[in-house]
């Protein structure tokens, strides 16, 4: 199980999620970009569980 990043962390992340999601990705319409990472993460981890 995955470890969350305490909340004074995630600043430092914003830089990253930038750079990672498309400016046209559908999650940044309703999500900070750091929240849009996070949730596309857990997208993955599922995709993943369920191969």
């Amino acid at each position: 199980m995955p470890q969350l990043l305490p909340p004074n962390e995630a600043d430092q992340l914003r830089p990253f999620a930038a750079t990672t999601l498309a400016p046209d990705y559908a999650l940044l319409g309703w999500f900070e970009p750091v929240a849009a990472v996070f949730i596309r993460s857990i997208e993955c981890h599922i995709r993943c569980s369920l191969e």
